[in-house]
Order: C-alpha cells, then sequence, then structure tokens
C-alpha cells in the first residue's frame, strides 16, 4: 500500500531536515500567536484565491511536541479547507486533509493522512517560501523538528560566493531544485515548453548541492584527489566528464567539470509536435550546460554550478568556477 505523500501543487521534491531528538514535553509554549488560514470550496487546494479563517498552531505544535496526535483530530482541517483528496490502491481509501495558514509573516501547509479507517498515518508541513517540507509524523514516529522548519532559512551564500558578469543574478534557495536544493541564475535563456521540464535547465545558470552520502553520485577519491566517474546519471541527461582540477580559491577542494547534454521534450512528446506539423531545432529540443562539482574527501556536502552553453564559452564558465570560494 502507498499513500500519498505529494502536497498538490506545492512540491516536486522533498527536503528532509536532519532529525531531532524530540522532548516528550513541549517546548516553550510562549509563542506568539499571528495565525491567519486559508479556505477554499474545490476539491483540491487552490492557493491562487484562499479566504482567511482561524487556525490554532500553537495547539497543533503542542501536541506535536507532546506526542499526542492522536488527541489532536486533524480531520476539522475539511472544515477549514473543504479539501478531501481520496485515492483508492489496492482497496484501501486514503484520505488526506490540508489546510494553508500563515505565521510571523511566512506561509505554511500542513497535509495530514488518514487511512480507510480513520486511522492517522502521516503529517507533512511545507514552508511556502522555499517548499522546504519535513514529515512531522509517519506510520506512529515522531520525526523532524517543527520549530527548526519554522526558522530554516537556508542561501547559497551559505556554501560559497562566485563572480557572475553583471547581467546575472541568483534568485533565492528554494528546496524543491536541483538534487537537494538550490538557487537558479537568472534570466532564463531557453523557453519553458508547457510540460514544465527541470526548471534549472531553462536558465543561465544553477547552483546546487548533493550530499555526498547520496545515492545520486559515487565519487571516488585517490590521495584526496576526485577520479572522474561518479557524476549524476538519468534517462533525459547525458554528462561528458571533462577533467578535474584544484580549486584555486578553496584548500582541498577540487572542481570536477562536465559538459550535460538535457533533453527539454520526451520521444512521445517530440512525436506528438512532429504529427502536428511542427518541428524543433536542435537548440529548442535540448539544452547543454558546462557543470562544474566542488568536491572535497570528507565533505558531507558536496556543490554544483551550471552554466548555461549558450551564454558562456568554456573558457568564460571555467573563469566563472574558478572565482568560487568555499565558506564550508
Amino acid at each position: 500500500m502507498k499513500r500519498r505523500k505529494a502536497l498538490v501543487g506545492i512540491l516536486s521534491s522533498m527536503l528532509v531536515l536532519s532529525a531531532c531528538s524530540l522532548s516528550n514535553s513541549p517546548k516553550d509554549n510562549n509563542v506568539t500567536e499571528d495565525i491567519t488560514t486559508v479556505e477554499t470550496d474545490s476539491a483540491e487546494p487552490d492557493n491562487s484565491a484562499l479566504l482567511k479563517t482561524e487556525f490554532d498552531f500553537k495547539s497543533f505544535r503542542d501536541a506535536y511536541y507532546n506526542h499526542s496526535f492522536e488527541n489532536y483530530d486533524m480531520r476539522h482541517f475539511l472544515g477549514s479547507t473543504n479539501n478531501l483528496d481520496t485515492r483508492e490502491e489496492d482497496g484501501d481509501q486514503w484520505c488526506s486533509y490540508y489546510i494553508n495558514f500563515s505565521y510571523e509573516g511566512n506561509g505554511y501547509s500542513i497535509q495530514a493522512s488518514y487511512t480507510e479507517k480513520d486511522v492517522l498515518d502521516a503529517v507533512y508541513i511545507t514552508k511556502e517560501s522555499n517548499n522546504a517540507m519535513v514529515i512531522l509524523y509517519d506510520a506512529g514516529k515522531y520525526t523532524n523538528d517543527l520549530d527548526e522548519l519554522m526558522a530554516y532559512d537556508e542561501s547559497v551564500t551559505d556554501w560559497y560566493t562566485v563572480e557572475l558578469p553583471e547581467k546575472y543574478s541568483v534568485g533565492e534557495f528554494r528546496a524543491d531544485l536541483g538534487l537537494s536544493g538550490g538557487a537558479l541564475i537568472s534570466p532564463e535563456v531557453n523557453p519553458m515548453p508547457t510540460w514544465a521540464p527541470i526548471e534549472e535547465w531553462c536558465y543561465a545558470g544553477f547552483i546546487g548541492k548533493i550530499q555526498s552520502d547520496s545515492t545520486d553520485v559515487n565519487i571516488e577519491f585517490v590521495n584526496g584527489v576526485p577520479q572522474p566517474i561518479g557524476l549524476p546519471t538519468g534517462n533525459h541527461f547525458e554528462k561528458e566528464i571533462l577533467q578535474v582540477n584544484p580549486l584555486e580559491n578553496s584548500d582541498g577542494w577540487y572542481v570536477m567539470e562536465a559538459l550535460s547534454n538535457n533533453d527539454l521534450y520526451t520521444a512521445a512528446q517530440l512525436e506528438e509536435l512532429k504529427e502536428s506539423g511542427k518541428s524543433l531545432s536542435d537548440e529548442e529540443m535540448f539544452s547543454l550546460y558546462w557543470e562544474f562539482y566542488f568536491l572535497k574527501e570528507g565533505n558531507d556536502t558536496y556543490y554544483y554550478l551550471t552554466l548555461a552553453q549558450k551564454e558562456f564559452s568554456f573558457e568564460e564558465a571555467e573563469r566563472i568556477a574558478q572565482s568560487v570560494e568555499m565558506v564550508d
């Protein structure tokens, strides 16, 4: 059996903050109340036109830290948002109840999933400013830390600094981008197809991070030097590793350079376009990026920078990559 784990219209990938041990008693209860919530009459959440109603965040928070969700019925969220999402799988019905609210100037969404027997199965909360999401409760276990999410405000400048030409700008951190979150480098340089491919394949560049123990990478080091293997692979992109060099401004760090070719359309979509009489050039079908992976043996996190080939020559992109100074 599978349960619904995606907040509708919120996430394309999940960020799970590092787990923290939780006390059986609530944390400081002197929480400033500044709560508004949203209401809609549609069967699916519509975040574009939401009416405000009341939500007692303090009671929700206390129930979480007291490990007493069994006494906090989140099915009443249905009355606040009128959003009931049911799905039948293997003969079982799962119901998800949603509520959207603001707290101290930030927007949040909570999803509570119940089994067909009205047993609480999972609770998720998302911070809408950066799409960071954590699981608070899963199959009887309380996980992560609610207050940690509320305070979570990451920036790519916490990772490294980079010198970009004046016409380019780095956006805000978003947890739903890249492999483990990151920021787009504007402007958009490849028209984004209506089917919405990976956003970072349509911009001038991207700054991202990867946990070193992630299954997406398999970096091997010999005497502290990363070997030219182990970068992410996938069905809709190809990477050609070019070379590995020391990172000039940061001791112990190396940069693995690669060229990535990314599909903006699937084969089926291209066939549909062909049948409709529309043909695309290679430039319209694919996006090419110079990629630079910043690696250090023993570090928990690797970082990377991508720059669009149509915007930068290899020499220009390499100069930008070598301007990077690690903060980590």
